[in-house]
């Protein structure tokens, strides 16, 4: 029994140490705002999407390594089905059409890097 009511006791102090519980009940730490929970959020699919192809080339399709820049892709269906990679067909087979026209849509927004673009074919 004793064993018991030390061991409550214990836990009691334990939790006012963590939760920085105050033995002074004559304060009151009320928030001043109140806390706005966001109660919808849609993402942009497109850029949803498009995060898998920034592991190769770069955020927004702005590539720092030796692979392309896609940002401002204007046919990005072209360049994932009829490109010499086979990477890149693996990768197009993984999406839809309107998927991959979600992905060239966000990619667009984006001013394409001159310089690094290693496509010789997107004249």
């Amino acid at each position: 029994m004793i064993r018991k009511i030390t061991l409550g006791i214990g836990v009691v102090l334990a939790s006012m140490l963590l939760f920085g519980c105050n033995s002074d009940t004559t304060t009151t730490d009320t928030p001043t705002s109140p806390t706005t929970l966001v109660s919808k959020y849609t993402p942009d699919e497109g850029r949803l999407l498009a995060s898998q192809c920034s592991q190769c080339h770069g955020t927004n399709g702005i590539s720092t390594n030796s692979w392309d820049s896609i940002a401002g892709e204007g046919n990005l269906h072209r360049e994932m089905f009829e490109d010499d990679a086979p990477i890149m067909l693996a990768q197009a087979r993984g999406y839809s059409t309107d998927e991959i026209t979600l992905i060239e849509t966000y990619l667009t927004q984006f001013q394409e890097v001159d310089g690094d673009d290693n496509d010789k074919d997107d004249d």
